[in-house]
């Protein structure tokens, strides 16, 4: 192969490494979104303003809806890596990394089974934490807490 597509291969891999990067960085920001709303729904809670619960459980709900649409990006973007570099692959005969994740079966999610992906487990962790959220609001609005 030529340098340039030497150089364009490299180029898919270190895109790759970005976007799995910027994965690792929204689990991140999931977390500690995650951790900080319920200290501060607790916070809330002990000074009485428990009122103002159902809005924080709204607002946790709308940044899971981002984060899942985040990494719906990210994967997006990855997908596109994954398809260039194993073209390059075959083309070249190398039987790397992109050739063998495009050869993945990406099948029912299944928990005894090798098929449940990255991907999956993250939509069914922001898209669950998102619609608990949701229902944890309507809970709160319908029966508020009081502190006795």
């Amino acid at each position: 192969m030529s340098e340039k597509e030497d150089l364009i291969y490299n180029q898919i891999g270190e895109t790759a490494r970005a976007f799995w990067e910027w994965r690792h960085k929204v689990i991140s920001m999931y977390f500690l979104t995650l951790g900080g709303f319920f200290v501060f729904a607790a916070w809330l809670y002990d000074h009485s303003f428990s009122f103002f619960l159902p809005i924080i459980f709204i607002i946790l709900g709308l940044a899971n809806i981002v984060f899942a649409l985040m990494d719906s990006i990210n994967t997006r973007v990855l997908s596109y890596c994954y398809v260039a570099g194993n073209e390059y692959e075959t083309k070249t005969s190398i039987q790397g990394i992109f050739t063998r994740i495009s050869n993945h079966n990406n099948g029912n999610v299944n928990l005894f089974s090798s098929n449940l992906s990255y991907t999956k487990i993250l939509k069914i962790i922001y898209w669950g934490t998102a619609i608990t959220s949701f229902t944890f609001a309507i809970i709160l609005f319908l029966y508020p807490l009081t502190k006795e």
